[in-house]
């Protein structure tokens, strides 16, 4: 449903020192980039840093930047604090958070992004920081809802519903549904910086805190959500809730099946390799999928009913929409509303997974710029591409995507 993002993301800003792996780094190029690094000896701390990052192996990730010469060039250390911004982000830690921006506001004086998002930060820091009290292997039933995947959930002791929403940089709730289960909100003035969903514009929002999920055996203290107006989640009063990153990466594990149910916090199959076909693009968790023998990266996006192809791939793959592209337009939703962008429609596209795949049946691609991504990225695969593939497994600790199959 969402793609939230409440900062910049991780910039083209050229690096001081122009090689292959600054190439790749600012191409977001992480897979490539991660390959190079383990390739390459002499790649340097910041590489192997910014490997560790995006794969968030947040120990490794530190270490490397502690090791940063003091004659390290600014820029690198601005991205430096940048991705370790980011991670903390994810984690939903934004006393971290606050930190680094501080520390990139110092390094680029009078960036208006930076200084927008120390202020949305600020604010957000003043929470307690999220806690998980309580954990365990779960299994809970799901429903779909306009093709989206909601469990059982209660907050502060009410039940409702939610959607798990990788595509969430931070949960969000509904106003009428944040007054329902007892939250205080704060709405933020208009200078704070906004959000944006997945049409690209950029919504008002407040804020408000869960004193505790209840999810499963989970049970987390201290969530922040973002409150948005009850038209930017169009779904029955009750299941206007999206789990955002903090939440899911709480959980560390996630399953859900075709028999309708949902498990999670269970053991990890595999600890984290190189072979992990899972990152982060600032907090967008992105898929190393190929198109033949062609790398084409797409968001993973549990909280986006539908998937939808950017203009990277019609620029990638020029031939494929000359051969079989039909000229149409589609409506996109999002936390900002719906827009509707002109596509190209394919009768379908088979991303490859190492030796899975994902189907998209048909295949919509966008031929406008929606979000920031999409100048990049090559898509958001949502749950209509996911569903049919399961059981889809999450693991954040091996940064592993794994998909059964299509059904026949």
């Amino acid at each position: 449903m969402v793609a939230a993002s409440a900062t910049t993301s991780v910039s083209g800003t050229s690096l001081h020192r122009r090689s292959e792996l600054s190439r790749l780094y600012c191409s977001h190029l992480w897979f490539q980039l991660r390959d190079a690094v383990h390739e390459n000896e002499s790649a340097g701390s910041f590489y192997r840093g910014a490997v560790a990052c995006v794969f968030d192996q947040l120990e490794p990730c530190k270490s490397e930047f502690t090791l940063l010469e003091s004659n390290t060039y600014a820029s690198e250390w601005y991205h430096a604090h940048k991705l370790l911004m980011w991670m903390y982000l994810r984690r939903g830690v934004y006393r971290k958070v606050v930190k680094h921006l501080r520390a990139m506001a110092l390094l680029r004086p009078g960036n208006f992004t930076v200084e927008s998002a120390r202020q949305l930060f600020s604010t957000l820091a003043e929470y307690p920081s999220q806690v998980v009290s309580s954990s365990g292997p779960s299994e809970l039933p799901y429903n779909m809802v306009d093709g989206n995947l909601f469990l059982p959930v209660s907050i502060n002791g009410v039940s409702c519903h939610a959607m798990p929403d990788s595509g969430a940089s931070i949960s969000l709730i509904s106003e009428s549904d944040a007054a329902h289960l007892g939250m205080q909100i704060h709405w933020l003035g208009p200078r704070t910086l906004q959000i944006y969903g997945a049409t690209g514009t950029q919504s008002d929002f407040g804020v408000a805190m869960a004193s505790q999920l209840g999810l499963g055996r989970f049970c987390i203290k201290h969530v922040v959500l973002l409150v948005v107006k009850d038209d930017r989640l169009p779904f029955p009063a009750g299941y206007r809730v999206a789990l955002g990153l903090p939440v899911l990466l709480a959980l560390r594990t996630m399953r859900w099946s075709r028999d309708a149910t949902f498990s999670f916090g269970f053991a990890s199959s595999q600890s984290y390799s190189s072979k992990a076909n899972l990152s982060f693009d600032g907090t967008d968790l992105i898929a190393n999928t190929t198109v033949g023998d062609d790398p084409a990266s797409v968001v993973i996006d549990t909280g986006s009913a539908s998937t939808v192809l950017w203009p990277p791939f019609a620029q990638r793959f020029p031939a494929m929409m000359n051969q079989s592209a039909s000229y149409g337009s589609s409506f996109v939703d999002g936390i900002s509303g719906s827009a509707e962008f002109p596509h190209l429609q394919l009768p379908e596209v088979n991303l490859h997974l190492g030796d899975q795949s994902l189907l998209v049946r048909p295949a919509y691609v966008l031929t406008q710029v929606t979000t920031p991504n999409s100048r990049w990225l090559f898509g958001r695969v949502g749950v209509d591409a996911l569903q049919p593939a399961a059981p889809v497994t999450i693991d954040f600790n091996a940064m592993r995507l794994h998909v059964q199959g299509r059904a026949n």
